[in-house]
């Protein structure tokens, strides 16, 4: 069985309902940034992470740590 990649992991929560769970718990409230990041990569996957924070007005540095963090399989 393949595994999950975080960002597939609240993928699945968000079309459940559960994500607003999840943030009411304690969950950063900067994963819906992170969410929309990597969305925006997987859609234009030759984008620079230059060109994805000038597009969603971000910074480098928070494409690089979404990109990061949920592009990361979940451990079993």
């Amino acid at each position: 069985m393949a595994q999950l990649t975080y960002y597939e992991y609240l993928l699945s929560k968000q079309e459940s309902g559960e994500l607003k769970t999840l943030f009411a718990l304690g969950l950063p409230c900067c994963y819906r940034t992170y969410l929309d990041i990597y969305s925006y990569h997987l859609s234009h996957p030759k984008a620079s992470q230059f060109t994805i924070a000038l597009e969603l007005n971000t910074s480098k540095r928070t494409v690089f740590r979404a990109l990061h963090i949920l592009s990361t399989t979940i451990p079993d």
